[in-house]
């Protein structure tokens, strides 16, 4: 098993990872940042900023915290680790109670449900991936094997699942597959927040494994598009 290593850093609002290379420490933009930056918010976005106004911040921080929480529970799961709706959070937060919510707790209920359903065999976990060459970084949330498939998956606790988020999976993906000799050949996204009512493989009440219809390779094609308007601005 992977863990994440200490070499991620917050620097202002701008999420960077350094590497040491030959003696020199380098800055690596993290993906979510990359297309944060690079890549248009649509529509959605637009009506978003128009619902909540300047609430806006407060509103986006306060669901960063939770999505935040669920992954910080979903790594303790599959770490082997055991959970109680009253435990006591460990993290320090800005917006949020003590405990986990109500809605929270259920997302952890459907990851395990996923868990269950699938029986994945853990090969990684909240482990950090660099790209040279293109020069990010990223923290995956989850790598396993899922049959003979090797997936790489990323735990999403918003509304939906937007294109970027393909895009993510794609250069995590990219950059794991470069450094890794088990390399994937699945990206998706655990969307635990989905409107799906019915059982079948890969989906459960609440909660649905999306995997991107076009492919790792052309989704890492728009990415680096991403990344050059990135380093343009």
């Amino acid at each position: 098993m992977q863990i994440i290593s200490e070499n991620s850093i917050d620097f202002l609002d701008e999420r960077f990872y350094t590497k040491e290379i030959e003696g020199d420490i380098k800055y690596y933009p993290s993906v979510t940042y990359i297309l944060g930056e690079g890549y248009p918010k649509g529509a959605g976005f637009e009506q978003f900023l128009k619902d909540t106004g300047e609430n806006s911040r407060v509103v986006a921080e306060r669901a960063a915290e939770g999505g935040t929480i669920v992954h910080d529970c979903l790594h303790s799961l599959v770490t082997g680790k055991e959970l109680l709706w009253t435990d006591p959070l460990k993290i320090p937060l800005k917006y949020h109670g003590e405990f986990i919510t109500k809605e929270e707790w259920e997302a952890v209920l459907k990851f395990k449900e996923f868990w269950e359903m699938a029986h994945p065999k853990l090969i990684a976990a909240e482990v950090t991936v660099f790209n040279d060459k293109y020069q990010y970084a990223g923290t995956i949330d989850l790598v396993c094997q899922i049959g003979k498939d090797r997936w790489l998956i990323d735990y999403k606790f918003s509304n939906a699942v937007y294109e970027s988020y393909e895009l993510q999976v794609a250069a995590y993906a990219y950059a794991w597959n470069k450094s890794s000799k088990l390399k994937v050949n699945h990206i998706g996204i655990l969307h635990l927040k989905t409107q799906t009512r019915t059982s079948k493989p890969y989906q459960g009440k609440g909660w649905k494994l999306h995997e991107p219809e076009l492919s790792p390779k052309d989704l890492f094609t728009s990415f680096l598009s991403v990344r050059k308007i990135f380093s343009f601005k």
